[in-house]
């Protein structure tokens, strides 16, 4: 069931959703909040609830990404295009980015009890 655009301004879901984009740890999880919509339908709430259930597990030892304070949608971007070419700079903060993902995998291939596949 798709919701009407005045109903979510009525429940001010964009404000609602802003905020929670404001507390994402990279621009990549601000983005990926901010494109969120109620859900569709129970099958899709119960998927949500999951994921979160898992995170909220996952994130009892401390974050699963730490917060950067940089924009990588950007360097991801050009790093697809190669143009402007990425400076050594901008290179090892994706490094970072890459280092801190593989600790992720870690932490979750690691989680007792296992987290579904």
């Amino acid at each position: 069931m798709k919701v009407r655009p005045e109903t979510l301004a009525a429940l001010e879901w964009p404000s609602l959703v802003a905020l929670f984009a404001d507390e994402a740890r990279t621009d990549l999880g601000a983005a990926h909040f901010a494109a969120l919509a109620p859900a569709a339908d129970a099958d899709e709430l119960g998927r949500r609830r999951a994921g979160f259930e898992e995170a909220a597990r996952l994130g009892t030892d401390g974050p699963l990404v730490p917060a950067f304070g940089e924009s990588f949608a950007p360097l991801l971007a050009r790093l697809e295009s190669a143009r402007p070419p990425l400076a050594g700079p901008e290179i090892l903060a994706l490094a970072r980015l890459l280092t801190a993902g593989g600790e992720a995998i870690a932490r979750v291939r690691g989680a007792e009890p296992p987290c579904p596949e």
